[in-house]
């Protein structure tokens, strides 16, 4: 069952259980918002920045952007098979696109 992260009203995320874990996973290691522990730490198939107080939610948002993709090690990290590898990369950087886009141009 696919795992959803939703971002905004307009933003939804999905995707397959071993893609929805590692970028969750990335999320809890990364976010350092002591009032959005709870929640993300709680998330179970579904995560929602909405839902976070508005500094864990702009943490969240800039650790999407700026530390995700680099993270992907070329999308070995992803941890799924070689013959997925370039599309699951793909799908996971669309994050990095949503996240710019909510951020609108903040530093």
């Amino acid at each position: 069952m696919a795992g959803r992260i939703y971002l905004s009203d307009e933003y939804r995320w999905s995707a397959a259980p071993e893609l929805y874990d590692w970028v969750v996973g990335f999320l809890r290691a990364e976010v350092t918002d002591p009032a959005s522990r709870p929640a993300l730490d709680a998330s179970v198939g579904d995560v929602d920045l909405r839902s976070l107080p508005p500094r864990g939610r702009d943490e969240a948002l800039r650790v999407l952007r700026e530390r995700l993709v680099p993270a992907l090690d070329g999308g070995r990290a992803l941890g799924v098979p070689e013959d997925r590898l370039r599309s699951a990369a793909g799908h996971v950087k669309v994050l990095k696109l949503i996240a710019d886009d909510l951020l609108g141009g903040q530093p």
